[in-house]
């Protein structure tokens, strides 16, 4: 695992040195709606949160880009009486590829980094009569895990919608629809 982020992070910055073209940040929403039969499913519906990127060219149909965000996941109400949160924190690197030209039109990219994924339990309080009652401390589990995704996108001047298909290396395989829109700052040199 140490190794696939080592890797996944040179090449980030192979293509922030090698790119060396016009900057474009962007900052917006996005929303994940899970696909895979997990721990995803089961507690939560969809996701939503604030996302933000950088763009950097390296030619008129070429870029490399660093997106992050943090995806607030609601619980469903069945378990909210057990689980407190749910939330992931995304950072990837990608490479994309415009059909047409790099301010305007449909392009296509890979994406590889990382998800922190974090949920925390109810503090549960049990109570039978005639004993002390025990008590059940909130927890909290975050595990790092290696991600990638295929991503389809549309880009004007300055909106920059994508729809990728996430998937997340853990035990248990989980995988999400992303939506993104963003607003991209236009900063040329």
């Amino acid at each position: 695992m140490r190794k696939a982020l080592l890797f996944i992070l040179g090449f980030g910055f192979c293509g922030l040195v090698y790119g060396q073209g016009e900057l474009y940040p962007s900052f917006g929403a996005e929303i994940a709606v899970p696909v895979s039969d997990s721990s995803f499913t089961d507690l939560s519906a969809f996701g939503l949160g604030p996302a933000a990127g950088i763009e950097i060219t390296v030619n008129d149909q070429m870029s490399f880009d660093l997106q992050t965000g943090f995806i607030f996941l609601p619980i469903k109400d069945s378990l909210q009486d057990l689980v407190k949160s749910h939330w992931m924190l995304p950072v990837q690197v990608g490479f994309r590829y415009y059909l047409d030209n790099y301010t305007e039109g449909l392009y296509f990219k890979g994406t590889a980094g990382f998800h922190v994924n974090s949920i925390t339990t109810e503090e549960i309080v049990i109570e039978v009569p005639g004993f002390d009652p025990t008590i059940i401390p909130e927890e909290t589990e975050s595990d790092l895990s290696v991600s990638f995704a295929p991503v389809v996108g549309y880009r004007t001047k300055y909106w920059d919608w994508s729809l990728r298909y996430n998937i997340i290396s853990q035990e248990n395989g989980i995988s999400y629809i992303g939506f993104r829109a963003a607003y991209a700052l236009d900063l040329r040199k």
